[in-house]
């Protein structure tokens, strides 16, 4: 709207709608949540509308999975999917893909102008080298300049001009970052950290499953956290008995433990949530899984 650009605003969401009217105004532009993303790909709906004259859909707001973002370019391939990442503190954007850097999947993009950044190893403070995982640190005219009335969450937050972003990412040799996990969702296995985030990628490229989350349970037998995953699975998959459901749980488990190194494997099992706890943004509120396996309202290995 700044740059004088027609946009089109819905007071509220809905795919039927948002496709006749992104027909209608032939849109070239498309700003999506990983939520509406996985609707496009599951949904019949866009097929009766045309999407011919879209150029480029930037998503951002809460990781893209790799899986996801190559099932989106295989309904839209004349379009360039790309990622960013931003957050409130940062007003918001920090990172972001350019269009001709398509082919790197996955990854939410490089530094805007006049921002820096620092992969930082959380223990001992040192920067860590490229291909290395750290947590995020940036500074740039866009960083805010402290909580409102919470002096004690500022200190906390910055590191000299460095704001502490929480997020674990990795660069590459071509300076684009790839978000690993938020620093505070790490599992660590017998002293061993597992990447929530990179688990949940390779669940939803079973055939079966469409949506998935990665959390940690601590184990008192074998003294550690260990990693549990929920998924969701594919129509008409989720409507099964719960033995031919559980049948499903104990294929996939099986089929990670195939790809995964010995200590990734999924030792705290796997369970069927058909609606995982997520924000507005499609963000996983990893917090509130283990409540839900307590409930007893999920079918257990």
């Amino acid at each position: 709207m700044w740059l004088g650009n027609f946009t089109c605003a819905l007071p509220t969401f809905d795919l039927e709608t948002y496709c006749q009217q992104f027909a209608k105004f032939k849109a070239t532009l498309a700003y999506l949540v990983p939520p509406i993303v996985l609707m496009l790909v599951a949904s019949d709906i866009l097929r009766k509308y045309d999407f011919s004259a879209l150029e480029c859909m930037v998503v951002a707001a809460a990781p893209l999975k790799k899986a996801l973002q190559q099932r989106i370019k295989a309904v839209f391939p004349q379009t360039k999917i790309v990622q960013g990442y931003g957050l409130s503190e940062c007003s918001p954007s920090v990172l972001m893909q350019h269009e001709t850097d398509e082919q790197y999947v996955g990854t939410c993009g490089r530094l805007l102008s006049t921002t820096e950044a620092r992969l930082v190893e959380p223990v001992s403070g040192k920067d860590v080298d490229i291909g290395k995982e750290g947590e995020l640190w940036v500074r740039g005219p866009q960083t805010m300049m402290g909580y409102i009335g919470d002096e004690a969450a500022t200190r906390d937050t910055f590191v000299g001009e460095w704001l502490r972003t929480g997020d674990v990412m990795m660069r590459d040799e071509n300076d684009n970052f790839w978000v690993t996990d938020r620093l505070k969702e790490m599992i660590k296995y017998k002293g061993l950290q597992i990447a929530p985030s990179e688990l949940e990628d390779l669940l939803v490229q079973h055939p079966l499953v469409i949506d998935a989350a990665v959390c940690a349970l601590y184990s008192h037998e074998q003294a550690s956290e260990v990693p549990l995953a929920y998924v969701s699975l594919a129509e008409p998959h989720h409507k099964k008995t719960m033995e031919d459901i559980k049948g499903i749980l104990e294929e996939i488990n099986t089929w990670m433990d195939g790809r995964v190194a010995g200590y990734k494997k999924l030792r705290g099992g796997v369970y069927h949530l058909q609606t995982l706890p997520k924000n507005p943004s499609g963000k996983i509120l990893r917090r509130e899984l283990p409540a839900k396996k307590k409930e007893g309202r999920l079918g257990v290995l």
